[in-house]
C-alpha cells in the first residue's frame, strides 16, 4: 500500500538464553508501527493510508491535520520473534478487498501475509489487511435509535444504509479511537473496501436521501 511498518518484538529472555529454559514465559507482545510523514516519526497505525484515502478522494493524500484521526494500536502475541517478514499471495486486483477462495481453490485477489518466526510459537502467519468504514459517500441523512445505542446513516452517493453501534471504543492499549463502530452496510451494489459480510446487497436504496427510525413493540397485528 505504499506505506512503511515497523514490527518490534520484545522479551523478558536473552537472546542467547536456550528455548527450554525460556518457553511458556509470557513475553510483551509485539508492536506494528507505522510511519508518520506528518511528525517524521514510527507511531500507531494510522487509520487512513494514502492509497486508500486517494482511492476514495481523488487521489488526494490524507490531510496534514487528519493524519491521526482515529489512530490504533496494534500488538500481536508472538513471543520471541528472530525474524518479521511479509510476502504477497494471490493476484488480480489488489482493490477487491478479501481475497476469498472460488472453485478448484483458486485465490481470487491479494492479500499480504506479515510472517513471524518465533522461537516459541513457530512460524505465525498474520493477514495484514483492516476493515474500512464504507457506506458513507454522500450522506444525507441520519437517526438514532430510540435507545440511542444505534446510529444510521442513509448515503446517496454510495445508495447505502450504515449502522453503527454508539459507545466508547478503545484499542488493546486502551487510547479512546472513536465514539462509533460500523456495524454492518446495506448497498445496491458492492462498496469499494467492503465485503459480502458486511456489506450485502440490499434492494431498493438507489438515491436515498431520507431515513426514519420507528420502534415496534405490539405484534397484535401480524398473522401466525
Amino acid at each position: 500500500d505504499g506505506e512503511m511498518y515497523l514490527a518490534v518484538a520484545q522479551s523478558v529472555c536473552e537472546p542467547t538464553e536456550p528455548n527450554a529454559q525460556c518457553n511458556h514465559t509470557a513475553h510483551p507482545m509485539s508492536s506494528i508501527l507505522q510511519w508518520d510523514r506528518v511528525h517524521k516519526r514510527f507511531s500507531e497505525l494510522l487509520a487512513y493510508t494514502d492509497e486508500s484515502h486517494g482511492k476514495r478522494f481523488g487521489g488526494a493524500p490524507v490531510r496534514r491535520e487528519d493524519i491521526l484521526v482515529h489512530q490504533a494500536a496494534l500488538r500481536i502475541s508472538a513471543g520471541r520473534v528472530r525474524q518479521w517478514s511479509s510476502i504477497v499471495v494471490g493476484g488480480g486486483d489488489p482493490g477487491m478487498g478479501w481475497p476469498g477462495v472460488v472453485e478448484g481453490g483458486v485465490v481470487a485477489g491479494r492479500m499480504t501475509l506479515l510472517i513471524a518466526a518465533s522461537a516459541d510459537e513457530g512460524a505465525l502467519a498474520y493477514e495484514f489487511r483492516f476493515q474500512e468504514v464504507v457506506g458513507l459517500d454522500g450522506s444525507a441523512a441520519a437517526t438514532m435509535s430510540p435507545l440511542e445505542d444505534f446510529v444510521y446513516v442513509a448515503a446517496e452517493d454510495d445508495n447505502a444504509i450504515s449502522i453503527f453501534a454508539a459507545g466508547q471504543n478503545y484499542d488493546i492499549t486502551q487510547r479512546k479511537v472513536s465514539h462509533f463502530r460500523q456495524l454492518q452496510v446495506l448497498s445496491e451494489e458492492p462498496l469499494a473496501g467492503g465485503n459480502s459480510i458486511r456489506a450485502p446487497i440490499a434492494y431498493g436504496l438507489r438515491g436515498i436521501r431520507q431515513l426514519t427510525h420507528s420502534l415496534t413493540t405490539d405484534c397484535s397485528g401480524y398473522k401466525k
